[in-house]
């Protein structure tokens, strides 16, 4: 059985970060490809007792990036450093 989920990979400080937008399930790598084939390896351990519960309706699914200022964080050390992000 073959089944498609939507990845979506960020890199958090050294690390790179993929989120199963699908289910949650979260990995991460020090490299980009690193974490692709760590969240593969657990969706596959996820779904290997039922893999019928792989069903997902992707009429439905949309990723956006935002970027938002918020003038309170401005002077803090994190927002200089990292820019803050809010991925929905």
């Amino acid at each position: 059985m073959t089944a498609i989920f939507n990845i979506a990979t960020m890199k958090k400080w050294d690390w790179y970060v993929a989120k199963c937008i699908d289910n949650n399930i979260t990995s991460q790598g020090r490299i980009m490809e690193e974490a692709i084939a760590n969240i593969k390896e657990a969706l596959e351990l996820y779904y290997e007792d039922d893999p019928t519960e792989t069903t997902v309706d992707y009429a439905d699914t949309f990723l956006s990036t935002l970027k938002i200022d918020f003038p309170w964080r401005k002077n803090t050390q994190h927002y200089q450093e990292n820019k803050l992000w809010v991925v929905c």
